[in-house]
């Protein structure tokens, strides 16, 4: 598995971007090392992109025990994931739902096109922070 994680200055917005074969061991070191790359940014939305993931092996009990962690942005903050496949959207709605109310802004859709439409973002022009 592979993160990337990106922003857009002028807009401040992050992006997450997972790529490959993600596994419960992967995905919640890759969630730490979100907060620790993205903390220090001024983010207004930011933006968990699952669109190269080839298979997400993720058990409901990560998600429900990272979904149960206060974000380290605010809570506030306009939050889109990205997650065109079954599985993996699956997931990304079920965290979701555990964390309405400590990331009450937090959208699922199935495109880059859907998320950057609800953004009114047009031509991102993200740069690689790390990854």
């Amino acid at each position: 598995m592979e993160s990337v994680f990106e922003v857009d200055d002028a807009r401040g917005i992050g992006r997450w971007a997972l790529k490959g074969q993600v596994t419960d061991d992967g995905f919640r070191e890759s969630f730490r090392s979100v907060n620790e790359v993205l903390a220090g940014l001024s983010l207004t939305a930011g933006i968990i992109d699952f669109s190269e993931v080839t298979s997400f092996d993720v058990s409901e009990e990560t998600i429900r025990q990272l979904a149960s962690t206060q974000p380290v942005l605010s809570g506030e903050m306009l939050r889109l994931v990205i997650a065109p496949q079954g599985e993996a959207f699956a997931k990304a709605r079920s965290f979701a739902s555990v964390s309405q109310l400590s990331r009450p802004n937090l959208f699922v859709v199935k495109s880059a096109e859907a998320a950057y439409h609800i953004l009114g973002l047009q031509n991102p022009a993200f740069r690689r922070l790390a990854g």
